[in-house]
C-alpha cells in the first residue's frame, strides 16, 4: 500500500456525516480534510474508489456549511463560524482559503467522469464499528456506526481538564492598539486533551453540535 492509499485509508476513518474529531493547529482548513481521499481517486480508478471520495467530500462540505463555515461569500475562520480563539496568529484574512483545496481536486475530474457518476460508497463509520491503534502515531481512533461517533484516543496525554481561553475585550484593544494579532494561542486545547470526538469539538460549548 503506498503512503498516499495509507494516508486516504486513515482519513475516511475520521470522516463521517456527524462531524470529525479535530485537533491541532490551522483548525480553518477543515474543509480540506478529505484531500487524501479524493487524491486517491487519480491513482486507483475503482468506481469504489470514486465513490468513496465523492462521498467524502459531500460529508464534509454539507456538514460544515450547515454549521455556518460560509459567510459573505468566503470561508470563516474558526471551527463553524469565525472564531478568533482558534485563528493562529499567523493566519491572515485569506488563510482559510486553503480550504478549497478539496474542491480543487474534486474540480479536476472532468464533467461526466466516474468521479462524478460512480455510485456513493458509505465511509467506515457508516458501515461498521472500528477500532484503529496507531503507535506510531500514538493514538487509537475508534468509530461507532449507530452514534456516528469518531474519536481520536491519545493514550500518552494526562487527561487533565482543559479550558478554552477567551478573546478578551482587553485583547482586542491591545490589537487596535498595536495593530497585531493578539488571539490566544489555545495550544493546550488543540493538542493536550485525551481525546478528540466529534461529537463535541474541542470542547465548543452548545449550539455548536452535530
Amino acid at each position: 500500500m503506498t503512503v498516499l492509499e495509507q494516508s486516504a485509508s486513515l482519513t475516511a476513518h475520521l470522516i463521517g456525516p456527524k462531524g470529525i474529531p479535530i485537533m491541532g493547529r490551522s483548525i480553518g482548513y477543515r474543509t480540506a480534510i478529505p484531500v487524501p481521499v479524493i487524491a486517491r481517486s487519480f491513482i486507483d480508478k475503482s468506481a469504489a474508489a470514486q465513490g468513496m471520495a465523492r462521498r467524502s467530500m459531500d460529508v464534509v462540505w454539507r456538514y460544515f456549511v450547515a454549521h455556518g463555515c460560509l459567510r459573505n461569500g468566503t470561508l470563516t475562520q474558526g471551527y463553524f463560524e469565525s472564531d478568533p480563539r482558534f485563528v493562529d496568529r499567523y493566519s491572515g484574512p485569506g488563510s482559510t482559503h486553503w480550504g478549497l483545496r478539496s474542491l480543487v481536486l474534486a474540480f479536476m475530474h472532468r464533467p461526466g467522469s466516474p468521479f462524478w457518476t460512480a455510485p456513493e460508497q458509505p465511509l467506515p463509520v457508516e458501515v461498521a464499528d472500528y477500532r484503529l491503534d496507531l503507535p506510531k502515531l500514538g493514538w487509537v481512533i475508534e468509530g461507532c456506526k449507530d452514534t456516528g461517533r469518531i474519536a481520536i484516543h491519545i493514550p500518552s496525554n494526562k487527561g487533565a481538564a482543559i479550558t478554552l481561553q477567551a478573546h478578551t475585550i482587553f485583547s482586542q484593544i491591545g490589537e487596535t492598539i498595536l495593530r497585531r494579532p493578539l488571539r490566544p494561542y489555545n495550544h493546550a486545547i488543540k493538542y493536550e486533551c485525551r481525546e478528540y470526538a466529534s461529537d463535541n469539538p474541542l470542547n465548543l460549548a452548545p449550539p455548536y453540535r452535530p
